[in-house]
């Protein structure tokens, strides 16, 4: 091993190399053309072809001039660490003692095979009718990462979210002619990894293909055997995806058998569905940045960053919650890590002038760490982000226990309240809390460990420090009877103590200000803004999804036993599209209700979730406007099911607050036609009512079709809004879900 390059020149490249990686939201085949560029004005290389691989911080430049001298470099990353590398020569650099940003390496035929990656096609779904405005993708970004990070294949990323096509993915895939092609299908994607599975097969039995097919998110590892049933030879990843992939191409190279790879289900050859142990990824360590080739095309659609910072939820008792397919041990990236990799995407996405504004996928933000560090460990990613000259905001969910438990002692709750005051300094904008329920019994059922009342204090302590909120409730579930839980959620949404006013909190200790905000009423007075919860739930008039593999399906299933009723139908057998099962409710009434306010939710669907995401990239004026569109479209859902609950339970003090909001819309007269009411609580007569409901939801949406055509709010760059606005008003009065049971 011997070097042919003058320190100079090594020195030239590797500063000419270092700003081309620099630019880490580059596809890897345009890095490869900007090397091309380079090597091209020098005479000191006569390459046969130039590889790139790794990422952000290890990529690494091979110009291969043949197999009997390969140039290496590694501006970023000592090449003693340089995973390829190691893998052909484990003790390669034995005699070096320096870090090694460059080598030439001489008769090395069996390195130039380790060059010959195999190449990776990893396609996004998604239904761009359902979810116009797209993210940063997290499931195929983080997976390609991790390949490309240990340098083990060459990827490509494919994302519908875009506008990608079929037969556009179809064209890329016989084109390229990948060796594996992995396809993530989430919730309501089932039909559309179909469509695109019989495609791929069809040209895998004409010869046109040959690549090895993987599918995985939830919806295959939910139920194997349904996609077995139509394509025997398919592999499915159950668990996390970065060590099945990697096993996948060691078994392409005949390292691995396939009852070896990590977490992959499949069919074997007597018929027998197998299913693999999944080893648990290493995410702390092993787990870089996602991979960012799709944010330029993200960006033209006004689309938003994200990023998971852990893994995981160590509480796992929702009831609602399947954790089979998800490990149940929280695992979080350091410290040092979660900075390194939010500065990554923010720098990526300043490039393309998307606002600096993170969207954490995390399911629980702050977790559960050995020692209760993970309130220290929040603030010193706190103290990074304040570091920063660029002030950044972010988003995140958290449980309401994560705020605010009375079971902990006064000295936690305290610790926790400086710790929220430090997200707030740090750009904390808006953060979700999965409330779920204002009635105790509900909560009890959604196995959520907090009561109604732990909820409002949390929501108060949090935006008292200036943070936003957001929180998750579903409002319906199956085995509620009667009227009560729905008349205490409707009461507890429309409680005016929860949300207080930023509070100036120099003249305070911590202690102070938490002793304020639980016991002084006078303060609290004072200092609340007067909007009611519902103005900040996520989805109003959400039912109970009741997932396969869940502890509410089993408490479905006991309750058909000891009351001897049917409850789950389509003979027990789930809905695949969804992963759900199709329930009757124990109460018909509230089964009716649910139902169509579930239509409701769905003709609403496309423009709210439409303006919702440009809220998320607006500027603050726009930004402002947009959220008064969806705080007024959740006061408009509040107010249906106030009115259809006071149909059939009138009282004199729902008849005023409906009185007062049907006034401001000009719409009192529904209180007195006797032709607009719920009746007997049928579907039909429900209907009824929503109909003539929808027309206060049209007056909101005209003022949002006038505004946009004033300039006062912008679209994305093909229209997503105006397109779903024309979508609603031709669909009005057309009540139907959009992702309805599919009964066998």
């Amino acid at each position: 091993m011997q070097t042919y390059l003058s320190t100079k020149s090594i020195e030239y490249y590797l500063k000419e190399l270092k700003e081309i990686f620099s630019q880490i939201w580059l596809k890897p085949s345009e890095i490869e053309k900007r090397c091309e560029e380079l090597f091209k004005r020098s005479k000191e290389f006569d390459y046969k072809r130039i590889l790139v691989s790794g990422e952000t911080d290890n990529t690494t430049l091979y110009v291969i001039e043949d197999s009997s001298k390969i140039h290496v470099f590694s501006p970023n990353r000592d090449l003693r660490e340089n995973p390829l590398l190691m893998r052909w020569h484990p003790s390669w650099y034995e005699i070096e003692s320096k870090e090694i940003y460059y080598k030439c390496f001489l008769s090395c035929e069996e390195l130039y095979e380790h060059l010959e990656l195999p190449t990776v096609t990893l396609v996004n779904l998604c239904v761009i009718e359902n979810f116009p405005i797209p993210r940063l993708n997290l499931s195929t970004g983080t997976l390609s990462s991790y390949l490309r990070k240990e340098q083990l294949a060459k990827v490509e990323l494919i994302d519908m979210q875009v506008g990608t096509t079929i037969n556009q993915i179809i064209k890329n895939l016989l084109d390229s002619q990948p060796d594996i092609i992995g396809l993530s299908v989430n919730f309501g994607q089932k039909k559309l990894a179909f469509e695109i599975l019989d495609l791929i097969y069809s040209h895998i039995e004409n010869g046109d293909l040959s690549s090895i097919i993987t599918v995985g998110n939830v919806i295959p590892s939910f139920s194997p055997e349904q996609f077995f049933e139509r394509y025997p030879s398919l592999l499915i990843c159950d668990k996390e995806g970065e060590y099945t992939l990697r096993d996948l191409i060691k078994m392409l190279k005949k390292e691995l058998k396939l009852d070896e790879v990590n977490g992959i289900s499949y069919v074997d050859e007597s018929g027998e569905v197998k299913h693999n142990v999944a080893e648990t990824v290493n995410f702390k360590e092993e787990v870089p940045t996602p991979s960012l080739d799709i944010l330029g095309e993200i960006s033209k659609f006004r689309g938003a960053l994200t990023l998971e910072t852990s893994r995981g939820c160590d509480y796992s008792r929702c009831t609602f919650c399947p954790r089979d397919h998800k490990l149940r041990s929280w695992r979080p990236l350091s410290v040092e890590q979660t900075l390194k990799q939010l500065d990554d995407i923010l720098r990526a996405g300043k490039h393309f002038n998307i606002k600096p504004h993170i969207y954490m996928a995390d399911e629980e933000f702050i977790g559960e760490l050995p020692n209760g560090t993970e309130a220290q460990r929040i603030i010193d990613i706190c103290e990074g982000l304040l570091k920063r000259e660029e002030k950044i905001k972010f988003d995140f969910a958290a449980r309401a226990d994560s705020v605010y438990e009375p079971k902990r002692t006064k000295e936690w709750n305290v610790e926790r309240l400086k710790m929220w005051h430090y997200c707030a300094l740090a750009g904390a904008d808006r953060i979700f809390i999965g409330v779920e329920s204002g009635s105790n019994q509900q909560l009890k059922r959604y196995g959520k460990g907090t009561t109604s009342e732990q909820n409002i204090i949390a929501l108060r302590l949090v935006s008292a420090l200036g943070i936003n909120l957001r929180i998750g409730f579903i409002m319906f579930d199956q085995l509620m009877k009667g009227l009560d839980n729905l008349k205490e959620n409707l009461d507890f949404l429309e409680r005016t103590d929860a949300l207080m006013k930023p509070i100036d909190i120099g003249d305070m200790t911590y202690e102070e200000l938490y002793d304020k905000l639980l016991n002084d009423k006078e303060f609290i007075e004072k200092h609340k803004t007067g909007k009611p919860v519902y103005t900040i739930v996520s989805y109003m008039l959400a039912s109970m999804e009741i997932l396969m593999n869940t502890p509410y399906s089993r408490m479905v299933q006991l309750t058909e036993r000891k009351e001897e009723v049917n409850l789950i139908m389509n003979d027990g057998k789930p809905d695949m599209n969804m992963g759900r099962y199709a329930t009757s409710f124990v109460d018909k009434t509230n089964g009716n209700l649910s139902e169509a306010c579930q239509m409701w939710i769905d003709s609403n669907f496309g423009v709210m979730y439409t303006i919702k995401s440009l809220h998320k990239v607006a500027n603050p004026r726009e930004k402002k406007k947009l959220y008064s569109y969806m705080e007024t479209h959740r006061e408009i859902s509040h107010f249906l099911l106030k009115y259809l609950v006071y149909n059939l339970s009138p009282d004199k003090e729902s008849q005023i607050i409906l009185s007062d909001f049907l006034r401001m819309h000009s719409m009192e007269h529904i209180l007195d036609n006797s032709k607009i009411n719920v009746g007997d609580g049928s579907k039909e007569n429900i209907l009824n009512v929503m109909t003539n409901w929808q027309l206060i939801m049209e007056k909101l949406l005209r003022d949002v079709e006038a505004d946009l055509n004033k300039g006062i709010i912008t679209d994305s760059e093909d229209h997503r809004l105006h397109n779903t606005l024309k979508r609603w008003f031709s669909d009005m009065g057309n009540w139907s879900l959009i992702n309805a049971y599919e009964l066998n």
